[in-house]
């Protein structure tokens, strides 16, 4: 009787890796660039190696405890392959971490703040700071900074930062009741809706889809402006308008693919961004 070879091929693993993390086979198959019968396949051929299912059947890609088990050490292994590559780029290759961070917040607030810190943490950062979010689930980003409370069913690792709070600011020369400069009617966010609730009628100046040009026009005396505190230079030559109730406040958190933060580089920045808005964001 032949003796079933006990041993995972590391592309076994790193399809069940994919797929316990990011939790159906269509989402795992992004990741990987790869279709989900082949991601079903290769599953099947692990399960097959080990003599035993490593997902609940009926519930979904739930681990079993013997999953549970085989993923911690899928997830060594991937650590120690991320290493050996890194290596293999030379001593003098620092390990790329890449980060996703909303523009405002990444070009006025974190950039200064995190760019004197890059040669201590060791690492390469690829900051992308945009409107469309880099997805986690797609590999797109290690480490993702996000406004607002992270999606329920998200398989990210989350940690909240912070809070973003929110201030009406005007030109001493422009009336508190002056035209407003607001983003455009398609991109409303949460504290605009908030705006428009308690101000149906506001007329509104201009409009554009970047808080630093907010900030601008405001300082040039086009209008009112609903701007993050942050944003608004202390000491400078804007005013806050006194609003009861306040605008609402934003949350910030941290987001982390689960087997990216087993990787010293990325948890170095992980926890160095924890550190810089606990200092600064309350």
């Amino acid at each position: 009787m032949a003796v079933r070879n006990r041993t995972p091929d590391w592309e076994d693993l790193r399809h069940f890796a994919a797929l316990a993390e990011h939790g159906t086979l269509s989402a795992a198959a992004r990741q990987l660039g790869t279709s989900h019968v082949t991601v079903a396949r290769w599953l099947a051929r692990l399960e097959s190696v080990l003599g035993e299912p490593l997902f609940e059947r009926g519930t979904g890609y739930v681990l079993t405890q013997r999953g549970a088990h085989v993923l911690a050490h899928a997830r060594q292994m991937a650590v120690s392959s991320s290493a050996l590559a890194d290596s293999l780029e030379g001593p003098r290759r620092r390990p790329v971490v890449r980060l996703s961070v909303a523009r405002t917040l990444g070009d006025r607030f974190l950039v200064p703040r995190l760019a004197p810190r890059l040669a201590a943490l060791g690492i390469e950062l690829d900051l992308t700071m945009e409107t469309r979010r880099a997805s986690l689930a797609r590999a797109e980003a290690d480490l993702a900074i996000r406004l607002g409370e992270p999606e329920p069913n998200s398989t990210a690792i989350g940690r909240r930062l912070g809070t973003i709070s929110y201030g009406l600011f005007r030109r001493p020369d422009v009336a508190e009741t002056a035209s407003v400069i607001a983003p455009p009617e398609r991109d409303q966010p949460e504290e605009w809706q908030w705006f428009w609730a308690r101000f149906p009628g506001r007329e509104v100046a201009l409009r554009l889809n970047s808080q630093t040009g907010q900030l601008a026009a405001a300082e040039a005396g086009a209008g009112v402006a609903l701007l993050p505190r942050f944003l608004v230079p202390a000491g400078g030559q804007l005013l806050e308008v006194a609003l009861k109730p306040a605008p609402p406040d934003r949350p910030v958190w941290l987001l982390a693919r689960p087997s990216r933060l087993e990787v010293p580089a990325v948890r170095r920045l992980h926890d160095e961004l924890r550190r810089i808005f606990r200092d600064e964001f309350r």
